[in-house]
């Protein structure tokens, strides 16, 4: 029963540390800052995440894609099924943040 109720309530995987692995993307060439970052199980087995990622505002498109890539081969290995990895440059005000005037 506990373990379903953490299924409900989207919890990390079991075993994945969501602050190291932060520090981990924020090390990322190019990466300034992360934000609305989520991981969670959907049965126990099949992980989903999704972060946004702060890019500096002269980054190419390679760079922002080979940056995708490292964060995509830092989730290697732990099941996850799917992964949204949404960038934003420098100086974007963030979609979800944005406020109808």
């Amino acid at each position: 029963m506990k373990v379903s109720l953490a299924y409900f309530l989207q919890q990390s995987p079991r075993g994945f540390d969501l602050d190291s692995f932060t520090r981990r993307l924020l090390a990322i060439e190019g990466v300034l800052s992360a934000h609305h970052t989520h991981c969670w199980t959907l049965e126990g087995e099949h992980h989903v995440f999704s972060t946004h990622i702060v890019m500096d505002r002269r980054s190419s498109r390679s760079e922002i894609y080979q940056a995708k890539i490292r964060i995509r081969d830092l989730l290697a290995g732990g099941s996850f099924e799917h992964i949204t990895i949404d960038v934003e440059l420098e100086g974007e005000q963030c979609l979800l943040d944005c406020e109808e005037k």
